[in-house]
């Protein structure tokens, strides 16, 4: 297809790439903040978290904390950011580089028994407080007991339960920034690291100034024996006795230290140390193992099969010879039933292009990973001209015209299936409480998308649907073949659970690894996995691929042709595991409640869901490619 210069195909093509192309360039390659010496580093509040409780709640939604002076004012959040639930605001925290305080006062609060008894219950649930320093999380500090090793965790608790019952609200922080000197300029500072070591000290705003005027310059709060032998604030002396009113003084201490055995790059391998980390590079070393095996039996024995079957037919051909029974059984039989339309071309094609849209949508975000990661969401939409045109002419080669009414419903069909769990998902969430994905950025990530990746999909279908066919395929006969009785493990359920197995067992230990950071809020944990994941999610697809062209082969040998939604469904098959591993883990270790298991098991089916239709789309294509150059490879009338 030849398009003019100035038509308004062209010009809308090209208005749509130097869009993207200045949302590539605008953002700027990631590096580091530097800091003179004085300047204000913004410490900035999240959210808290519970390791045992799925929701989650805006700090300044708290009524026990303190509240800007100024009004809260929210951080400009990357889109990433916005759908992991993240709120980050201002706070009035003031930490000016390598200017070390004391013993500040925030603020004095004071509540009532409501605000109380919410503190309460959320140190009960053994809740964690996120705040950020130069993107940083606070951390509280581990060491190992092997090797000495220190290692952080995000955030750190809002309070502690004594020994003896009574429930302590963590009042004063102490902060520990390390820092180095930059690489560009000597006078200033690179942030390292940031510490928080929260307590609880019943002392009054009185009592802080007048210790700060007796003891000037030196408020250490692990030096003065007055603060270091001060009683806690208790909240409650017993699940049942709570105060009526309490007055408390929220206080803070900040200090500069250097630290030149940590270089910025590195700064975030604190929170990646873990002991159970050698379990995960095991793992994928088993999976690597699967996938060899798996390899040299699909690369061996089926190549080795196909090609004394096809060098069979062929030496016949050549030598004039009459094709016996045997020549032509199998999958030989099939020739002219291999390119009839599945049943619903357009349901298949829709998931085939949203398939693709994520897939690439992810290898933008791997190969731009020191871009702000906001480049795959954006990517999410660019991608869809190229999975248009692959799903616009796999429709036109089902003999359909109708490709207009398909365009758009391949990008809307299954991208407002994903938005009404998400609804409903975000409905439970506010009527909990908890923080949810503000309703204006769903409607906003809905605009984008109609704006922004339906006329792109539109532009690839056309593209797609123009494409010329190929006139030396052979058409389907008029009327389907019989399929004959099928041995059971060609037979749609038992072939599904074979298909899964194998990719769900090369990605089995890491997913397990993967829900146990998600219940214990470890992002750090979650990079490194993630890491590592990044090989085994490779393998997962050599896996699924080879696992998907084996089945299809062995269908096809027995004389099934109907292999197009097969295909599809035995590279999604694995998700089905997955759902149950989550299912099973959610009953086994998980003690969410009614409102909390509905979310999880919303957000679980979502990303079940898109991994079935990665996987899916990777195994229609492989078995596409397979079967048209096996059959290309005969010719037999």
């Amino acid at each position: 297809m030849k398009v003019r210069k100035d038509s308004p195909l062209a010009k809308l093509v090209c208005t749509l790439l130097f869009v993207r192309g200045t949302l590539s360039l605008s953002l700027d390659p990631f590096s580091p903040n530097v800091y003179w010496p004085g300047d204000k580093v913004p410490l900035s509040v999240n959210k808290l978290v519970s390791n045992a409780h799925d929701k989650t709640y805006n700090f300044y939604d708290l009524p026990f904390v303190c509240q800007p002076e100024e009004g809260i004012t929210q951080s400009a959040l990357s889109m990433d950011e916005v759908l992991r639930g993240d709120r980050i605001y201002h706070s009035d925290f003031k930490l000016e580089m390598l200017e070390n305080e004391a013993c500040h006062v925030l603020c004095t609060k004071e509540l009532d028994a409501e605000a109380i008894q919410k503190a309460n219950d959320l140190i009960r649930k053994d809740y964690k407080v996120e705040w950020y320093i130069d993107g940083l999380p606070g951390a509280t500090s581990f060491s190992t007991h092997d090797k000495g090793h220190k290692y952080y965790a995000s955030g750190f608790r809002l309070g502690t339960v004594g020994d003896d019952r009574h429930t302590y609200l963590n009042n004063h922080f102490t902060f520990v920034v390390k820092y180095r000197h930059s690489d560009n300029h000597d006078a200033t500072r690179v942030v390292l690291a940031f510490e928080v070591y929260p307590r609880s000290i019943a002392m009054t705003e009185n009592d802080w100034r007048s210790m700060n005027r007796k003891y000037p310059g030196s408020c250490e709060i692990d030096a003065l024996e007055t603060v270091e032998t001060a009683p806690g604030v208790p909240l409650a002396y017993s699940d049942t006795s709570l105060h009526q009113n309490l007055t408390i003084t929220y206080t803070y201490s900040v200090y500069f230290r250097e630290d030149l055995d940590i270089h910025w790059t590195d700064r975030w391998n604190m929170y990646f140390y873990y002991s159970n980390t050698r379990i995960v590079w095991y793992s994928t070393a088993l999976s690597a193992i699967i996938c060899i095996l798996l390899t040299s039996v699909v690369g061996v024995i089926l190549a080795r099969t196909l090609s004394t079957e096809i060098s069979s037919i062929s030496r016949s051909i050549k030598n004039d010879l009459d094709l016996n029974e045997d020549d032509i059984a199998g999958w030989k039989r099939l020739r002219a039933e291999i390119t009839r339309p599945p049943q619903r071309p357009d349901l298949l094609c829709a998931l085939l292009c949203n398939g693709m849209q994520i897939i690439i949508s992810i290898l933008a975000l791997l190969i731009r990973t020191k871009i702000s990661s906001s480049i795959g969401v954006f990517g999410l939409f660019f991608a869809g001209v190229l999975s248009g045109f692959y799903a616009g002419s796999k429709y036109k080669s089902f003999d359909r015209e109708d490709w207009q009414r398909q365009s758009v419903l391949m990008s809307i069909q299954v991208p407002s299936f994903f938005f009404s769990i998400l609804l409903v998902l975000n409905f439970f969430l506010w009527l909990q409480g908890a923080s949810a994905i503000p309703i204006s950025t769903l409607f906003e990530l809905l605009g984008l998308w109609f704006a922004g990746s339906v006329p792109l999909v539109l532009i690839g279908a056309y593209t797609g649907a123009r494409k010329p066919t190929n006139e030396h395929i052979q058409r389907a006969n008029p009327v389907a073949r019989s399929v004959p009785r099928q041995p059971i493990f060609t037979r749609f359920w038992p072939s599904l659970l074979i298909a899964g197995a194998l990719p769900y067992a090369a990605i089995c230990v890491e997913l397990y690894f993967i829900l146990q950071a998600f219940k214990l809020h470890e992002n750090g944990y979650l990079s490194f996995i993630f890491k590592s994941l990044t090989l085994v999610i490779f393998i997962a697809i050599i896996t699924t691929v080879e696992v998907t062209v084996t089945m299809i082969y062995l269908q096809l040998n027995h004389e099934d042709h109907r292999w197009h939604w097969r295909a599809f469904l035995y590279g999604s098959a694995s998700a089905g595991y997955i759902f149950a591993h989550a299912t099973f883990y959610f009953i086994t270790t998980l003690q969410y409640g009614f409102i909390s298991g509905i979310v999880y098991f919303g957000y679980t089916v979502l990303f079940c869901l898109l991994y079935a239709l990665i996987q899916g789309m990777l195994g229609y294509v492989a078995s596409s490619i397979f079967v048209a150059k096996i059959y290309s490879s005969i010719k037999v009338d």
